[in-house]
């Protein structure tokens, strides 16, 4: 699956999007314990998530899977009147 994301081939956006997607599709399905408690805004937009992935990019600057912030519209539910917002 890693592979599939970190194609230094593809628009590093448009797959780093597409992984925080199915990130929410997947916590969506699979709501884990303690979800419910996690801090949100007034709005439901949780106030902070990470994702992290292991192993090596590929060598070129900005391609594949790389640390970056990046926005994300709309909002993805996660179940539990939470969502995750990207913003810049």
């Amino acid at each position: 699956m890693k592979t599939y994301y970190n194609d230094p081939a593809a628009d590093p956006t448009t797959r780093a999007l597409e992984l925080v997607r199915e990130v929410a599709a997947y916590l969506r399905a699979n709501p884990p314990a303690g979800l419910e408690s996690v801090s949100t805004y007034a709005n439901g937009n949780i106030n902070a998530l990470n994702i992290f992935y292991a192993g090596d990019r590929p060598p070129q600057w900005g391609k594949g899977l790389w640390p970056h912030r990046l926005a994300i519209e709309p909002t993805q539910d996660i179940g539990l009147g939470k969502h995750i917002a990207i913003t810049r």
